[in-house]
């Protein structure tokens, strides 16, 4: 059976200047869309939502709280978005060589991505969601 290469565009989305205006906050995806080649889009909208709560806790007006949340989220943020580029370029092939190439030596490359990895799923937005970088 014939291999086929499926390649479908992703876009990186521009960051954001503020997430919030007013009473509104932005997100998850609408903050900052991460690409799904760290498969952490869930889980940033999940640690941004325990870290926005805790700012909401913490802090007395909703301005402060919003600035506190992104302060908190945006290297956090950066870091994944780095991680996904660095993914998505890696996966990438150009030609029947390369995609040879590229299923000879997945299977040694893989258990060093996931050690790689761990660093993401090490991280616990719930421990000290308050405290600055």
């Amino acid at each position: 059976m014939e291999q086929i290469e499926h390649n479908y565009p992703i876009y990186d989305m521009p960051v954001l200047p503020c997430w919030h205006k007013n009473r509104v906050v932005l997100m998850g995806d609408a903050a900052h869309a991460v690409g799904p080649h760290a498969g952490q889009g869930a889980s940033m909208a999940i640690e941004d939502a325990l870290v926005l709560a805790a700012c909401l806790g913490a802090e007395s007006d909703h301005e402060a709280a919003f600035r506190r949340y992104e302060a908190l989220r945006r290297d956090r943020i950066a870091q994944v978005l780095k991680a996904t580029a660095r993914n998505s370029s890696r996966k990438r092939t150009n030609g029947w060589f390369a995609l040879f190439v590229r299923d000879l030596i997945l299977p040694f490359v893989i258990p060093i991505g996931i050690r790689t990895g761990r660093r993401f799923f090490r991280y616990r937005a719930d421990y000290t969601p308050l405290a600055l970088p």
